[in-house]
Parts: C-alpha cells; structure tokens; sequence
C-alpha cells in the first residue's frame, strides 16, 4: 500500500477506535455548503463527519471487526462516528434528509449491534439519553419510594396507638 494512503486508513483508524457508534450515509446530493452545515451541526452534537475513500475504510472494517457494514460503502459515502449520541444524529440526519432530500442512512454499528437503515429511523425516536436516565433512576427509585412510605405508615400508626394507651391510662 502507498505510504499516502497508509495514513488515511491510520486517521480513519484512530476515529473508529474514539467511537462508540458508526453510522454510514450516502450524501449524493448533498451541496457543499449544506454538508457543511451539516457537518457543523454534527460536531454540535458530539459526532464526527468523515467523506471517506470506500475501499480503504472496507479495509479498515474488515481488520477492526467491522465488516457488516461493509457492504454499504457504494456511491458517495460519509461516516458519522459518534460515542453515545446516536439516536439525536440519526434524527439530525433525518430530519435533513426530508429538508434537503440526502444524507441517507444506509447502516449504522452501536455497542457492536448492527442497524439496517429502517432500524436506525426507529433508534432516532427514542428520546434523549438524560430523558431515558430520568425514568431507569425514576423506576428503581419507585420501590424504594413505597417502602418508605409503608414504613411511614407503620410508624405513624404506633405513634398514634401509644398516644392513645397513653390517653387512656392518664384518664
């Protein structure tokens, strides 16, 4: 391999490995001054555009462990890597594919689970990670939150049992 093309397939390694997600979208169309934007609007919410040469990252997927979604890259192909806010890209990418008309997901690769492209628009309705942590913390919080309540309740009624033995006996 070229030492030149050596180094493209090192940058786009180093930016795999950083990631936690990889999502793989077609951006024929696209003009550079909305790709742009888009790429902007990307880094805003924690994601990582790259146009990639197809044959050298199909390369780097298959030496990373990767390879599923390899068979995506065709045509004009851009990644978006990302650790964990997948769900508000793909509705970022979403969103601008029914304004502009691209990018267009094809794949998407999230904590080694592979997403077809009909998976990663239901993936772009969850609701936001600190919404989905509010209601786990919201749900284990529930039977603590009961117990506590039981045990109030239990100990309210003994206050009041001992306050009338009490005022039964004064009398």
């Amino acid at each position: 391999m070229r030492p030149e093309k050596q180094l493209i397939e090192n940058e786009y390694a180093g930016h795999v490995r950083r990631s936690g997600a990889v999502i793989v979208t077609e951006y024929k169309g696209l003009s550079s001054e909305t790709f742009n934007r888009l790429r902007s609007e990307m880094v805003d919410l924690g994601g990582d555009c790259l146009v990639v040469k197809n044959r050298i990252f199909r390369r780097l997927l298959k030496d990373s462990g990767l390879e599923s979604l390899g068979p995506f890259f065709q045509g004009q192909i851009a990644v978006v890597l990302t650790d964990n806010e997948l769900p508000k890209l793909l509705k970022m990418i979403i969103r601008y594919e029914k304004e502009e008309g691209a990018p267009r997901i094809k794949a998407a690769l999230w904590g080694g689970d592979f997403f077809e492209a009909d998976d990663c628009k239901k993936l772009a309705e969850l609701p936001p990670r600190e919404e989905l942590l509010s209601r786990v913390f919201a749900g284990m919080q529930a039977p603590v939150n009961g117990l506590v309540r039981v045990l109030n309740g239990v100990i309210f009624g003994l206050v009041m049992t001992i306050k009338a033995i009490h005022k039964q006996r004064s009398n």
